[in-house]
């Protein structure tokens, strides 16, 4: 098989599973409505942190708080 013809399959492909994996969010599954929103302020930035996310550790780890608040010195944290 030919490159062009390889390369259009991969495309149409790939776009095929793009648009099976954009589903919708559905509340209770994906997420919670909170019954006491948090006030949004002006000029803050809210931490919320899971020990269960190793996004969240990695960004403990690396200390990205810190870097923001050496960057942004101007906000309001809240952890």
């Amino acid at each position: 098989m030919k490159f062009p013809v390889k390369l259009a399959r991969s495309i149409v492909v790939c776009a095929f599973l793009a648009g099976i994996s954009a589903s919708a969010l559905s509340e209770g599954k994906e997420y919670v409505i909170l019954k006491n929103p948090i006030a949004n302020a002006d000029n803050s930035l809210i931490e919320i942190f899971s020990y269960r996310c190793t996004h969240c550790y990695d960004h403990h780890k690396f200390n990205t708080m810190g870097k923001v608040k050496e960057k942004l010195p101007n906000l309001t944290y809240k952890f």
